[in-house]
């Protein structure tokens, strides 16, 4: 599996996106399985579930049909069938296909690798035999392709054996601010510019690709719906008295139109799709698509449950072919016959679906399928007994979570914050460290609320404790550690690399704060190794192992090692969890990835290509729970309570809070409720004392009194080295 590189320091990881392609569908996440298997650190263990890994029809041309399959490009995935899609065989040698075309038995397309396009003619019972057209670089971007020639920015006509500049004749004044688009005929012996105006007319100019001479220009109907197919444009135009199409035969004759469908439709949204000289129209007054063919107009039967449609493929296939998704985001790919009725000519190949992004709570974990159709962020119980069924958020990704907290990537720039299930707000920007209330955007640290806090250049945070960049001297990378609830404290400098530059970003957890940096290999290797240095900022205790840093944990780190014996040249890896107390490596095996990873506490959530595990860590999660910080407000009376939030690493027994005076004397005692997740909400004290009194004015401390469910202990302030406390200034 192709691994993602990490973002560079002060940079956010960025998430697969590049993996949300257009595939669409999944069947429902399953059920825990029961039995986690032989490996006693396996809490679940259950096969992915499966969705359509869709294919894409690239052009097509009598019964040959030219695809991409899942796979991609780069490993093989385009694929030639020469009997209407009943058999395949292997396409082109190419890694990208930007644009093609099919006619008469050939295709036209522009291929090549690295974003470097070159125009071929292919014959598909040879398509490794490609004729190579005419053509010199001038820096511009394909603008059409034909069965024989194109065109690119520079107006430069490629055709076999030469190529020229062209110039395109003149509109009439009234097309002065035409917008444009380019095509080739069939047999790519004219090359058309339909021009797209603002009055009553469109135009079509048209040149011979043989002489680059000008054939003239023709008036078109008014309409944003024209299709170039064979030696005619197509126009669907829609008037108040229906929907016409209308076919102009190039370079010259006599245009003809015929209505297809009655009614008002000016300002409709129609669209249409043109094989050949057969129509396809999407007509919002028809409940079916129109298959306009011979003079005929026939209503297509689209398969029961289909909600959308669209043309797919370019060229002149033998017949119409349509892509449908039905209600259960499944896709099909179907023929349509002289009378309109559908067969699915292909079964779309089904694959484990692969998961874009984790998260993991100590009672949640949460995800989302690539491309799933419901484009949403599932959320399903973790207990004792499994993971429980999935319910559904809108949202694209799950950036992170944090004791009760979620962050769910929305958009490009807005995340939505989630609280026990509920959202509470958003977040712009891209945050690159989260945990409790605290999160790092835009290298400054800010709570959850917005509140921004006094600290710059922010690498990462761990609750209150911060990890800012330091200047570099000597050339050395350095964060100083710092706690923002007590500014008293002065900053702990770390140094995490000799050079200037780290590889990774930064990352902070607990007493441990560590990255990675890139290594020149020995004897002067271009190869480039990339070590994780992992630093004890108390006791100044220093971690070096091979690998890339993925996460920190509570006594453990996630890396992405090379695998064993692994071929020297080779990029293959794997996940592996890093014990910091006792410095020994878990490899998780082949196929785990940090594209789709979590961890929390003693437990992390990954998949590899066929299952999604959740397991304990074993020697992790070993000391006190500590204090990730406290959002409060109000003035401790009883108009404006004092009313608290507090986030912890670890689920919480059952305890109290206290509230002592100046004096250090307890005035108040309040019960806390066990916390699961860690997080504990609602807290509240309203300025009276045990007896029901009001106290006087002043400066007052609270103190969290409660333990690990784990047993583990008392939980502790953030540095763990004291009690979980903060001050009350009563009103």
């Amino acid at each position: 599996m192709t691994l993602a590189k990490p973002a560079k320091a002060g940079g956010a990881m960025a998430l697969a996106v590049a993996m949300l392609c257009g595939c669409t569908g999944t069947t429902p996440p399953p059920q825990p399985t029961g039995s986690p298997g032989a490996d006693p650190d396996v809490l679940v263990r259950e096969a992915l579930p499966t969705q359509p890994r869709d294919i894409t029809v690239l052009a097509a041309t009598g019964e040959a049909i030219w695809a991409s399959f899942p796979g991609g490009f780069s490993s093989g995935g385009n694929r030639l069938s020469l009997d209407g899609g009943r058999s395949w065989q292997a396409g082109i040698g190419y890694s990208e296909i930007v644009q093609a075309v099919g006619y008469r038995g050939r295709f036209g397309y522009v291929g090549g690798e690295d974003g470097e396009g070159v125009p071929y003619v292919m014959n598909p019972t040879a398509p490794n035999d490609p004729d190579e057209l005419s053509w010199r670089d001038e820096g511009g971007g394909m603008r059409a392709v034909g069965v024989g020639a194109a065109l690119n920015d520079h107006n430069l006509l490629m055709t076999t054996g030469h190529m020229r500049r062209v110039r395109f004749p003149a509109l009439p004044s009234r097309g002065a601010d035409a917008t444009h688009s380019y095509a080739f005929t069939g047999d790519a012996a004219l090359v058309v510019r339909i021009s797209a105006t603002t009055g009553g007319h469109d135009y079509a100019s048209l040149l011979e690709v043989a002489t680059g001479r000008s054939r003239g220009v023709l008036r078109l109907p008014r309409t944003s719906q024209h299709r170039l197919a064979g030696a005619a444009v197509f126009s669907l135009v829609g008037e108040s008295g229906g929907l016409n199409l209308c076919r102009q035969p190039l370079p010259a004759g006599a245009a003809s139109c015929e209505q297809v469908a009655q009614g008002e439709r000016r300002g409709a949204r129609t669209r249409l799709f043109q094989y050949g000289d057969v129509s396809v129209v999407d007509d919002p007054g028809s409940d079916a698509p129109l298959l306009i063919e011979g003079g005929r107009v026939t209503t297509i039967a689209l398969p029961q449950g289909t909600v959308s449609w669209v043309g797919e493929g370019s060229g002149d296939p033998s017949r119409p072919l349509l892509r449908t998704v039905d209600a259960r985001g499944e896709p099909h790919h179907l023929r349509v016959d002289e009378q309109g009725r559908t067969t699915e000519w292909i079964t779309v190949p089904r694959v484990p679906a692969s998961v874009a992004s984790l998260a993991l709570t100590p009672t949640t974990l949460l995800g989302t399928w690539v491309a799933d159709a419901r484009t949403g962020v599932w959320v399903r119980p973790l207990t004792g007994q499994g993971l429980g069924e999935a319910t559904w958020l809108p949202g694209r990704a799950v950036d992170a979570a944090s004791a009760a907290r979620w962050l769910i990537w929305r958009d490009a720039s807005r995340r939505a914050v989630y609280d026990n299930g509920v959202r509470v707000g958003s977040s712009d920007g891209e945050p690159t460290s989260f945990s409790g209330p605290y999160l790092v955007v835009d290298g400054s640290a800010r709570r959850i609320n917005g509140a921004r806090q006094a600290a710059t250049r922010v690498e990462a945070v761990f609750g209150s404790l911060v990890a800012e960049q330091r200047a570099t001297q000597a050339k050395a990378y350095s964060v100083g550690i710092r706690d923002l609830a007590d500014p008293s404290l002065k900053p702990v400098v770390v140094k995490l690399n000799d050079a200037p530059e780290l590889y990774n970003r930064v990352m902070l957890w607990g007493d441990w704060v560590g990255s990675t940096v890139a290594r020149d290999s020995p004897h002067g290797s271009r190869d480039v190794k990339y070590e994780t240095v992992l630093v004890n900022h108390r006791t100044g205790r220093r971690l070096t192992r091979p690998g890339m840093l993925w996460q920190l944990g509570d006594g453990y780190g996630v890396l992405q090692v090379a695998r064993e014996n692994a071929e020297p040249d080779a990029f293959d890896s794997e996940l592996a969890i890093w014990n910091t107390s006792t410095d020994e490596l878990t490899r998780l095996g082949p196929g785990t990835s940090p594209l789709a990873f979590a961890a929390v506490g003693d437990r992390i959530a990954y998949t590899t290509q066929s299952e999604l595990i959740v397991r304990a860590v074993r020697g992790a999660a070993a000391g006190q729970p500590r204090l990730l910080g406290v959002m409060a407000s109000g003035r401790a009376v009883t108009a404006s309570p004092w009313r608290a939030d507090l986030d912890a690493t670890k689920p919480l027994a059952s305890g109290s809070l206290s509230i002592s005076n100046g004096d250090g004397l307890v005035v108040r005692s309040l019960a806390t409720p066990a916390a699961p997740a860690g997080s504990l909400r609602g807290l509240s004290w309203d300025g009276l004392d045990d007896a029901g009194l009001p106290l006087p004015k002043g400066t007052y401390r609270w103190t969290l009194i409660a333990t690990a469910v784990d047993g583990t202990g008392q939980v502790v302030n953030v540095t763990g080295t004291g009690a979980a406390e903060g001050l009350i200034q009563k009103g």
